[in-house]
């Protein structure tokens, strides 16, 4: 384990662009409080008792159901291969993965909504790029994994991820290169556009 300091009917498809404060509505000095606070809530704004299991697999219940959706409409379209697509799509559904990471990843469940964020940003900077059920498996692992060790104070090597996601660690470190490029390294996610796509993702789900 490393330690290190951090220096939609459908959410993706429809590129919802969030309507968060400009810089000049919000100073550094708030923004930097709102992080502080939101870092210490097990669920970035959400339960911070024993409600923060409940929370937790119902939000990886609702990121199964988007994703699912989302790579049933790549299906039906054309779009720019990449490392991130298999030669035939996995044998295990989204929400089952989805629900291993969440697990043995042991990531904050902050990380889940940070993976989502990544996402549509590929999504906008690459209209060419179509989330579909080819690479939906890679993506979702490979987002959360950067979001991991991004966002949170402890994380693994690369070789346990891919072992989680069923992947060879070349393969992850591999994904994880062309993931950070095509994303243009912004990983930062100020506290109220997390949770817009929080509540986004909860609504598209109807579970909220």
């Amino acid at each position: 384990v490393n330690s290190q300091p951090n220096t939609c009917a459908v959410v993706v498809e429809t590129h919802m662009e969030p309507m968060i404060p400009s810089d000049e509505d919000v100073s550094l000095e708030e923004e930097e409080q709102a992080c502080t606070i939101l870092r210490e809530t097990s669920a970035y704004g959400g339960a911070t008792s024993g409600g923060a299991d409940a929370d937790r697999s119902l939000l990886v219940a609702s990121l199964a159901t988007v994703f699912t959706q989302l790579a049933k409409l790549g299906a039906c379209r054309e779009g720019k291969m990449t490392p991130f697509h298999c030669v035939r799509a996995p044998a295990i559904d989204i929400h089952t993965y989805l629900q291993r990471i969440a697990k043995y990843f042991q990531c904050s469940t902050q990380c889940l909504i940070f993976g989502v964020v990544y996402i549509d940003r590929i999504a906008k900077l690459h209209p060419d790029f179509k989330v579909c059920e080819l690479n939906v498996h890679r993506l979702l692992a490979t987002s959360i994994m950067v979001a991991a060790k991004f966002w949170d104070d402890m994380y693994y090597y690369n070789s346990h991820y891919a072992k989680v996601a069923g992947l060879k660690t070349a393969e992850m470190c591999a994904l994880e290169r062309r993931f950070l490029q095509m994303v243009h390294w912004k990983l930062q996610v100020i506290p109220a556009e997390y949770r817009l796509y929080r509540s986004h993702i909860l609504t598209a789900s109807g579970c909220h």
